[in-house]
């Protein structure tokens, strides 16, 4: 029996999330071990997201909605996935709700993980990217133009916000390497929730942080702390497997709905709580309390070592 892939997707009123199934299902080698897991956080009149038909996959996908005037986030859709629609597959693969795929994409990421030089390995990456043309409609056949191979990418350090951006984290960039390390996957030094391809006991063990609203700039820094220093090991595919389209002018962007004041304390109080996670004291230099198990740091390492690393 093949092991089985359960792939995390959040999708805020995205018809792109329609393509981004198909392609799953077609370019799989074995698309009969993939399960896919969708939090739809839509509005009555997203029907262009629900086009294409997807009949031969039916029963390897499972779906969570929601009014897209209830979303909070990507982290917090990220968690009803993991609460609701993640069953204990072998493996967990997250993702955006915008990407297209090459062929064999699960036996490519099977294959990079058994070679990494770790017990509990990450494959993580922004990916390589497309575009669509600008007369692309929703529903029609899918005309999105892959980037040409530029050989593999590598996550590194980009700036920290400030008061002027409105948190303190540190934002991270992909830049193009000039070796393939023999298709050994190197380490890597973050993680991505753009890309990440596990076991699936990492749900169990690092849980996406269900109180994490309103986030978008913080999520990737405190999840790479959480996860090293809960003893998983992140890692560089060599080898390109997805491609990610970054352009926002296909679909929505979940700030639409955080209009209340509440929303936006509440988006503060979820920045302290980052904050206590990484042990940054932000903004005014007092001390935020570390988020209760399981959200917190990891006991298998310290958060210094990680900084060292």
């Amino acid at each position: 029996m093949q092991p089985s892939i359960f792939v995390s997707i959040a999708s805020y009123r995205d018809s792109q999330c329609q393509y981004t199934v198909q392609d799953l299902f077609q370019k799989a080698a074995h698309p009969e071990r993939v399960v896919a897991g969708i939090c739809f956080q839509v509005a009555e009149d997203d029907g262009d997201n629900f086009l294409l038909d997807l009949g031969l996959w039916t029963d390897r996908i499972r779906t969570y909605f929601i009014r897209h005037t209830e979303a909070k986030g990507p982290c917090y859709a990220r968690a009803l996935v993991q609460q609701h629609l993640f069953k204990g597959e072998d493996y967990y693969f997250q993702i955006d709700s915008h990407f297209r795929f090459v062929e064999g994409w699960d036996e490519i990421c099977l294959e990079q993980l058994g070679k990494c030089a770790s017990a509990k390995p990450i494959l993580t990456a922004y990916a390589s990217s497309y575009t669509l043309p600008t007369d692309y409609k929703p529903g029609e056949p899918d005309r999105a133009v892959l980037a040409a191979a530029k050989g593999m990418t590598v996550l590194c350090a980009d700036g920290f916000g400030d008061l002027n951006k409105d948190d303190p984290f540190l934002r991270i960039k992909t830049r193009n390497c000039r070796s393939d390390f023999g298709h050994i996957p190197p380490a890597a030094l973050f993680w991505t929730a753009r890309f990440a391809f596990s076991r699936g006991d990492v749900v169990h063990e690092v849980p996406y942080d269900p109180h994490l609203e309103y986030i978008f700039f913080g999520e990737e820094i405190s999840m790479s702390a959480r996860l090293w220093t809960a003893g998983w090991d992140l890692f560089n595919p060599t080898k390109t497997i997805a491609f990610h389209l970054g352009s926002r002018a296909h679909r929505h962007w979940f700030r639409e709905v955080q209009t209340a004041p509440d929303e936006v304390r509440r988006e503060t109080q979820a920045k302290h709580r980052i904050c206590g996670t990484l042990g940054v004291a932000w903004p005014d230099g007092r001390p935020h309390p570390m988020p209760p198990a399981p959200y917190g740091l990891g006991a298998a390492r310290p958060l210094q070592a990680y900084q060292d690393f």
